[in-house]
């Protein structure tokens, strides 16, 4: 046996093995990183956005914190410490263009230096103790009165974007900002302004303690009830201004643009990443690539239209609990999947959660949580505060009505009883009347509405099988 030879194929087929892998490896890589590219194209404006526009992107940023808080960088990003990619990408596109260059938080002000004017700095406030970057004494402020006090003429203002470089006390990365000899702020925020009395900013959230959290924050920081903005944790070290960022001065001026993203909970990304570092991003690229769901930036929208749709209403992809189909009048409709969880409106995202949620937001209703099933809006209306129409009324439908649809045509509980849906009617006309709803198959379309003798027919919902409408209330 020629043990010489039979060592020399082995290491030719290793070596072509090894070629071939690493071949297949670079080229998921790129074809990951391609696709990324070519989204963030088609989604930035590519134009200078006008004050106008650049007013409204940041106040619903602030308005539909609790709905939509979108993310700047690629799924494959969320498991690091990119918060300065995401605060650059946000300032991008909310100006519409490529206006700063994307760089770690502490070489931020240097990649930048012409983009920017530095209104707050207090870098005189921390030192060097062998690889950490600490505060030489620890100054407890508000940073509400920071944001009071510096900027424009002697404030900051709610009419340009501003950026705050602030020091993480737990970052891993002080030994790269001492090698680099750079800003010592660790992350960065993006200002979005002073709303109801206090500032709110928008940045990537890290910490330890809760791994399962959504990196992607809109958070006060200005002091409420004599409580610190900031915590021991955090420390902020510099304030600029971007420079030609200008906006319109007052807050709901703007026009009603939305940013809104379809993509998966931070859970269930991070199930797909393999953790930081160079080789962690590369293998997190491929991995999302291959197995990644939903957008990686946000859309631009314009909420002038009542109902807003962010995935088609027959959409039959893939599917998460809570998913986000869509908005009508700003409330969001959401995906029923899997066993309920109670939430503030009600069981999670079923049918009666939307007109609880609708009517207690946009109406200021009281919430009707815990108060029955679908179809105690009807058999239960006076107790709700409803006024019944029934189906054949005389009385045609409205854009706010609530339709009741029984399969049963008894109150849910009792013997045999179908617990009923309930929808929003949206919009009426001569032949149709159109609705959003949760839990059902589409979440928004039309119902064919025909005028008789007797009043307005609603037909039923095309469920399996088709659902009687017992008529609509109204407050």
């Amino acid at each position: 046996m020629n043990w010489k030879r039979i060592v020399g194929i082995a290491m030719v087929v290793f070596v072509v093995l090894g070629l071939v892998c690493g071949g297949l490896f670079g080229t998921l890589f790129w074809l990951g990183k391609r696709e990324v590219e070519r989204e963030w194209a088609s989604k930035l404006s590519q134009t200078p956005r006008a004050p106008a526009e650049i007013r409204g992107l940041i106040d619903n940023l602030y308005h539909f914190r609790k709905e939509v808080v979108p993310s700047f960088v690629p799924q494959s990003g969320w498991d690091d410490e990119l918060c300065a990619a995401n605060v650059v990408g946000a300032v991008n596109f909310i100006l519409g263009e490529e206006r700063l260059k994307v760089a770690a938080a502490w070489k931020f002000s240097r990649a930048n230096q012409d983009r920017l004017r530095l209104v707050y700095d207090r870098t005189q406030d921390f030192k060097v103790e062998g690889q950490r970057v600490v505060e030489k004494k620890d100054r407890i402020f508000w940073l509400s009165r920071l944001l009071a006090t510096h900027g424009r003429n002697g404030r900051l203002t709610s009419t340009r974007l501003y950026v705050i470089g602030y020091h993480y006390r737990q970052t891993r990365s002080d030994r790269l900002i001492i090698n680099a000899g750079a800003d010592i702020n660790s992350h960065l925020m993006l200002v979005l302004g002073r709303y109801d009395g206090r500032w709110w900013g928008y940045h990537l959230y890290h910490d330890p303690k809760h791994p399962g959290a959504d990196p992607f924050r809109i958070d006060s920081v200005s002091n409420l009830w004599g409580r610190w903005d900031m915590t021991t944790d955090f420390d902020v070290v510099k304030i600029w201004e971007v420079k030609n960022s200008e906006m319109t001065s007052q807050k709901g001026s703007g026009r009603p643009l939305f940013m809104i993203q379809d993509t998966p909970p931070y859970r269930q990304v991070n199930k797909l990443l393999f953790g930081g570092g160079r080789w962690g991003y590369w293998l997190d690229t491929i991995s999302v690539y291959l197995r990644g769901q939903g957008e990686h930036f946000p859309r631009v929208v314009d909420l002038s239209t009542p109902v807003v749709q962010v995935i088609r209403s027959d959409y039959q992809g893939s599917s998460w609990p809570g998913r986000l189909l869509g908005f009508y009048q700003g409330v969001s409709v959401r995906q029923h999947v899997g066993p309920s969880q109670r939430g503030e409106y009600g069981l999670k995202h079923q049918c009666v959660e939307l007109i609880n949620r609708f009517y207690a937001q946009k109406l200021g209703h009281r919430n009707l949580a815990r108060t029955g099933h679908a179809d105690s809006y009807w058999y239960a209306a006076a107790d709700k505060g409803f006024k019944r129409y029934p189906n054949g009324s005389p009385n045609q439908p409205q854009p706010g009505d609530i339709l009741v649809f029984d399969g049963d045509g008894q109150p849910a509980g009792s013997s045999e009883s179908n617990p009923g849906h309930v929808a929003i009617v949206t919009r009426v006309t001569e032949q149709a009347v159109c609705l959003v709803q949760q839990n059902a198959g589409q979440w928004h379309g039309c119902l064919p509405l025909q005028r008789r003798v007797s009043g307005w027919q609603v037909e039923p919902i095309p469920f399996n099988p088709p659902m009687p409408c017992l008529g609509w209330v109204r407050r």
